[in-house]
């Protein structure tokens, strides 16, 4: 789990991103080498079909957040945005050159609107970077957690 916020914590570094998910996929292997181990002295173990399928869950998880962090909004999509905006704009300016009034408060508050939709989009897409970042405190709170409750004991 360490490695996992480290990823996260990593921001802008590509060279911590890249560490945290190469001992990230070291640790994996090394659990899922464990977890064969331990279904191939008894494969009809309960516990450790369970362990199996507990690591698949979030070998999964894990993957489904890289990937939330990898899919990114296509830049043609940004770019058909900011033509759609700039042409907005430049409907009210030249409705308001027709008209021969200028709307300056509107027009104003318009764009501000617009810009302000354009950035939280642009933000949300970019989630290492910008106002809105997603927040680690749930593995935070499991890491606790699961430091809190010590080594696995064994009940006979």
């Amino acid at each position: 789990m360490n490695k996992r916020l480290d990823f996260y914590d990593a921001g802008m570094d590509s060279a911590r991103i890249t560490a945290a998910e190469t001992e990230t996929v070291h640790i994996q292997n090394r659990l899922w080498t464990l977890a064969s181990r331990t279904t191939g002295q008894d494969p009809h173990s309960i516990p450790a079909g369970l362990l199996i399928q507990s690591l698949n869950e979030v070998f999964d998880l894990a993957e489904k957040r890289q990937d939330a962090l990898e899919n990114r909004v296509p830049n043609t999509v940004l770019y058909l945005l900011f033509a759609v905006s700039f042409a907005a704009i430049a409907f009210i300016a030249y409705s308001s050159g027709l008209s021969s009034r200028r709307h300056a408060g509107s027009t104003g508050i318009f764009a501000l609107l617009i810009a302000f939709v354009l950035i939280t989009i642009i933000d949300l897409d970019r989630p290492r970077e910008g106002l809105i970042r997603i927040s680690q405190d749930s593995m935070r709170r499991i890491q606790t957690q699961l430091a809190n409750f010590g080594p696995a004991t064994r009940a006979d």
